[in-house]
């Protein structure tokens, strides 16, 4: 097996059909709604004028459910066609979300900014996902938090990266 790149990855999202855009829904699908979410603001606690980074934010979903409890959001999403969903619906909702099309793995002007930064469900679709984290760590605030989710392995297919390069070790 080869290994994709990141601009491979970021072409194969950039073909999501608007369809599924459409339908994933205002608070993500299933697992979002009753899982991930959750536990991601449970995490988070009050967010109310709080800078909050959605790292690898796709079409914007958490992004807008964190701006309506008051965070100033920034997203981040490199895929055009989930970067231009996410746009869009902020030009039609004026949540004041900023979005920024960029690939998480590249070096990025957001050092020391945020309170916190989400990337839910993102690290294992980015093969360079070391990277990606690192600019992450870097985009917070000194005692800022990062909350992150990731494919269950049990979910995951046999050809995975993640499971070809071994354990993920976090420091």
């Amino acid at each position: 097996m080869s290994e994709i790149t990141n601009e491979q990855a970021i072409a194969d999202w950039s073909n999501a059909p608007r369809e599924m855009l459409d339908n994933f829904g205002d608070e993500g699908d299933f697992a979002r709604q009753h899982l991930l979410n959750p536990a991601i603001f449970a995490l988070l606690g009050d967010v109310c004028g709080k800078l909050v980074l959605d790292a690898g934010c796709g079409q914007g979903y958490l992004a807008r459910l964190l701006a309506r409890k008051g965070a100033l959001v920034t997203g981040i999403e490199p895929a055009s066609t989930l970067y231009q969903y996410a746009d869009e619906r902020e030009h039609a909702e004026h949540l004041g979300i900023t979005y920024i099309q960029a690939d998480l793995s590249s070096p990025n002007n957001l050092a020391s900014v945020f309170d916190y930064v989400v990337a839910n469900m993102v690290l294992m679709d980015i093969p360079d996902y070391q990277a990606a984290m690192h600019h992450c760590i870097a985009a917070l605030k000194p005692g800022g938090g990062l909350i992150f989710s990731i494919l269950h392995p049990c979910f995951d297919e046999p050809e995975s990266e993640w499971a070809s390069k071994g354990c993920v070790e976090v420091h």
